[in-house]
């Protein structure tokens, strides 16, 4: 059995002003964070990328390639690397 209760509050337009204002400030700042963060961090890396994200030079990271340590996907010609991959690099180290 379901209850449903039915409530009216009625509130100045200056309330009701302040708390829109509110909402909107509260909603705007929470997109600007994650717009942010999905800026902040590729979830695909370049060779390039990827190297300064390990802090290694290019043939370094070929090496790796070579030796089986990093795997990069591809695409055509490019080397792409998942952010997941470059993650799981740093952990195993």
């Amino acid at each position: 059995m379901e209850n449903l209760i039915n409530l009216r509050i009625e509130l100045p337009q200056e309330v009701i002003n302040k708390l829109e204002l509110v909402i909107i400030e509260t909603v705007t700042k929470t997109i600007k964070a994650h717009v942010d963060n999905i800026r902040e961090e590729p979830k695909i890396y370049t060779r390039k990328e990827a190297a300064q994200a390990l802090r290694i030079t290019l043939p370094t990271l070929r090496q790796y390639e070579i030796q089986g340590r990093l795997i990069p996907k591809r695409s055509g010609r490019r080397v792409l690397y998942p952010k997941h991959i470059i993650e799981h690099f740093i952990g195993a180290l």
